[in-house]
């Protein structure tokens, strides 16, 4: 996917690592790493933000407005988030550079629900988050 000048500028500005490296990384893939219960405790959560602030049933319910699930359901928040260090620990090393640590200076901006279903989406389109290294996680983990 080609990457835009925008998406590039906007890179720049916040100092993240450039968009055409980023879309070179590999995705790191965790398995089973939610329990059944956990993933109903996620859908649960979707279901309460989308009567909160309503979206049709095909668009993307953002579980972070008003730090809903991060105040609601902070052991999956951090479960997710010593996740994220490990992951990068093994595979990136983008963290190390920081003098903030995840979850005191590197939080999650956006935490995405996607829900896919006859009568909703049904495929997840190709798309590229320049600013928002941890939306990749977020996202694919929702």
């Amino acid at each position: 996917m080609a990457v835009s000048n925008d998406q590039r500028e906007e890179a720049r500005i916040m100092d993240l690592q450039h968009p055409d490296t980023a879309a070179k990384s590999n995705v790191v893939r965790t398995r089973q790493f939610l329990s059944l219960d956990e993933i109903e405790e996620i859908k649960a959560a979707a279901s309460a933000v989308s009567e909160m602030y309503p979206v049709p049933k095909w668009d993307t319910i953002y579980l972070q407005n008003e730090y809903y699930f991060q105040t609601k359901h902070p052991r999956i928040y951090d479960k997710i988030k010593t996740l994220v260090k490990e992951v990068d620990v093994e595979h990136w090393g983008l963290l190390s550079a920081l003098e903030k640590t995840v979850g005191i200076g590197v939080n999650a901006r956006c935490i995405e629900f996607h829900e896919y279903a006859l009568n909703a989406r049904r495929i997840c389109g190709a798309h590229i988050d320049t600013v928002r290294e941890w939306d990749n996680i977020w996202s694919y983990m929702s």
